[in-house]
């Protein structure tokens, strides 16, 4: 295979990878949203049979035609202590990730994973001397402008809105009451009307 197909195929694969991570967080928010009535952590869990599923029948797969590893040394191979500890801190991180879906945007989910990816590379930049390129600099720029955009959007777009629509209604109000008042000044309210 070329290398130019190469590169195609992975440029293919990331814009796979993005519409179904993006409709797997619009899934999962509308899923924790929709129904109150259900136990939080019973979504959660009910969310997650499918990965479950998935990555079960990768791990068998994986290890029917490549490494033979579960069939010849067991379940547990390749385990350390540090392998339970990754498993905690994953889920503790995934129970942080639903409560953010639940309580507010997808597009917030994508910020904190925006911002946690920058924190990161400042962090390294200071304590492994590690230099972030020209187009580190450009994402950081498109990050932040997108954060101020969307946060301002939503103030513009939602406050001078509100007083005009109460200023109008309130108007509307007035107008029927006086009307109704002059109208049927001996005649009782009627409350099917």
């Amino acid at each position: 295979i070329n290398a130019e197909y190469m590169g195609m195929f992975g440029f293919l694969l990331v814009l796979v990878m993005a519409f179904s991570s993006s409709f797997a967080n619009i899934w999962a928010e509308f899923v924790y949203k929709k129904d109150d009535d259900e136990n939080f952590y019973l979504k959660n869990a009910q969310l997650y049979v499918y990965g479950v599923i998935v990555n079960g029948a990768c791990l068998l797969i994986r290890d029917y035609y490549v490494s033979h590893a579960i069939q010849e040394l067991g379940w547990f191979v390749g385990w350390t202590w540090v392998t339970p500890v990754v498993v905690v801190i994953t889920s503790v991180y995934g129970f942080g990730v639903a409560h953010l879906l639940k309580y507010t945007d997808n597009i917030v989910n994508v910020f904190a994973h925006a911002g946690s990816l920058i924190v990161t590379i400042v962090a390294s930049t200071a304590l492994f001397s590690f230099h972030p390129s020209i187009l580190f600099g450009c994402g950081c720029f498109i990050v932040f402008s997108s954060m101020f955009l969307y946060h301002n959007s939503q103030r513009i777009l939602v406050t001078p809105a509100l007083p005009l629509i109460r200023e109008d209604w309130d108007h509307e109000m007035d107008d029927i009451n006086n009307t109704s008042d002059e109208d049927n000044d001996n005649q009782p309210l009627n409350p099917n009307i």
